[in-house]
């Protein structure tokens, strides 16, 4: 459900958490009083969606279940509308670049360059006087109130070209949207309706879409709690004092690969000064351990851990290897350190709600909690058939909603779920990309690395100081000049040009040696 946008990389899925028909919405809601109701557009055309190719059957491990979740975003995420180009300056679609990119129609401006010039008769007209620069940061100008703050996306895209990320967004506001991001999004919305039936939902006040955020996060913990895996699952936080937002396409119980998550188990306690776990030891199943022997009771079993999976779609069927897969790989450990965080109890309701200046006593309208209550009520879980399961049973939405009925409190029963499903060291330590066809959605293949926090750290104490106007962006390196090849700023791209210049450079010296 994100907008996918058109990076250098054709095969990149990076781009801002709306798509065109959210940002409509969300468009009128911004200029329509808070009383105004609007309903979410219908889904997408579905497509065909293939599961030839698939190393194995996990996907079918948890059939469709059916849960009322509602497509609405929030009401004021959005970026406002750009302002009106000068009359000299049209835009207009121009054909020429290699992603459809919008250029600017230059037309009018030349054609006045073969007018006749002032004669003497004619009155000098006034000097115009030269632009004042924009000085505001990165930061202040694209991610300040009423703008939605920083994304997940935000902070990886510069990872693949920073200096194209800049000027896209001093174009733009955000990279336009071509047909194959449209497929892609296709691909995750039949991957999301395994799990979901969506619904929509009218919200009267920022605070009924907030809270509608909320609720969806609770029904996604619980359908990780009761199926073993949900997917689209919001989350937030604070990266070095911001706030940062995401959504991530799967989590689950199923670890991708035992071997490399021992090793990574074992890689951290290392780092942390920490005793070394001992090896599992995978015994049959018709053969007790020792300690079941040596110990009346057994050992209580470890709780199961989580893990985390980004789907990418691509037009081609190989992985991303390098600087290509770069991107993905931070956006995977983002996630990681967000869901982390919230899963240790740590909220960041004050940072959102100052961010978005929202009043979280505010009750929900009864309207917002009626609709969800009428269609969240009907099935979400079977019928319980013992006392734990009556014990663990939700109460019905309406009852729910009505005891919790303002974003403080519901935000309290989505902490109390994540620290009940997951728990501060409830996320294993792999991490996975699914590559999946962005024709047929069939599985490419995949890719599994180890969280690491120390290249985390280093690249988002970087990257932020490009947000916060502390330095210029950066172009890519001379060894990642392949990415220039379909960038529609590299004709006039200088970083590109100083660095064809400094390798020459190097090459002459080196001959002369």
């Amino acid at each position: 459900m994100a907008l996918r946008t058109p990076p250098t990389d054709l095969d990149s899925d990076y781009g801002s958490d709306f798509s065109p028909e959210d940002l409509e919405v969300l468009d009128r809601l911004v200029v329509q009083t808070p009383s105004t109701v609007v309903s979410v557009p219908a889904p997408p055309t579905p497509f065909f969606f293939s599961r030839e190719n698939t190393p194995s059957a996990r996907r079918d491990a948890h059939p469709p279940r059916s849960r009322y979740v509602a497509s609405m975003p929030i009401a004021y995420e959005t970026e406002p509308l750009a302002p009106p180009a000068p009359p000299a300056v049209s835009r207009s679609a121009y054909p020429g670049g290699p992603n459809g990119a919008i250029y600017p129609d230059l037309s009018a401006a030349l054609s006045s360059l073969n007018e006749p010039t002032t004669t003497a008769s004619q009155p000098e007209a006034p000097p115009t006087e030269a632009p004042v620069p924009d000085t505001r940061t990165p930061l202040q100008r694209y991610r300040s109130f009423p703008r939605k703050a920083l994304s997940v996306t935000d902070l990886v895209s510069p990872a693949w070209c920073e200096l194209q990320y800049s000027l896209t967004l001093s174009l733009h506001g955000r990279k336009p949207r071509t047909e194959a991001m449209k497929r892609g999004s296709e691909v995750h919305a039949a991957l999301e309706e395994e799990v979901y039936t969506s619904v929509q939902i009218e919200v009267a006040t920022k605070e009924d879409a907030w809270g509608l955020r909320v609720w969806n996060v609770i029904q996604g913990l619980r359908t990780l709690r009761e199926a073993g895996m949900t997917r689209e699952l919001e989350v937030w936080g604070v990266v070095d004092g911001e706030v940062v937002g995401g959504v991530i396409d799967e989590v689950g119980f199923m670890c991708p690969d035992l071997e490399k998550e021992e090793e990574a188990v074992r890689a951290l306690a290392v780092a942390r000064g920490e005793a070394l776990p001992k090896p599992r030891t995978i015994l049959p199943t018709d053969q007790r351990a020792l300690d079941e022997y040596l110990h009346p009771t057994p050992p209580q079993l470890a709780k199961r851990k989580l893990y985390i999976t980004d789907v990418k779609t691509r037009s081609v069927a190989s992985l991303p290897r390098g600087a290509s897969f770069r991107p993905t790989k931070l956006q995977l450990m983002l996630y990681h350190t967000l869901l982390s965080s919230l899963a240790a109890g740590d909220s960041p309701l004050s940072a959102v709600a100052a961010r978005y200046e929202l009043d979280t006593h505010a009750q929900f309208s009864p309207a917002f909690v009626a609709q969800v209550a009428a269609l969240a009520d009907e099935v979400f879980y079977d019928a319980p058939s013992s006392a734990e399961e009556v014990a663990r049973a939700p109460d019905p939405a309406g009852s729910e909603l009505s005891r919790n009925n303002t974003l403080e409190k519901l935000w309290a029963v989505m902490m109390e779920l994540f620290t009940e499903v997951i728990g501060e060291g409830g996320l294993g330590r792999v991490l996975r990309a699914e590559y999946r066809s962005r024709g047929t959605g069939g599985v490419i293949g995949e890719q599994v690395f180890p969280m690491d926090e120390a290249v985390l750290g280093g690249y988002i104490g970087h990257g932020m100081g490009w947000w916060r106007g502390e330095r210029e962006p950066e172009g890519v390196a001379v060894q990642e000049a392949f990415k220039c090849r379909s960038c529609e700023f590299a004709e006039g791209c200088e970083w590109r040009l100083g660095q064809v210049e400094e390798a020459r450079r190097r090459a002459r010296g080196g001959w002369k040696g």
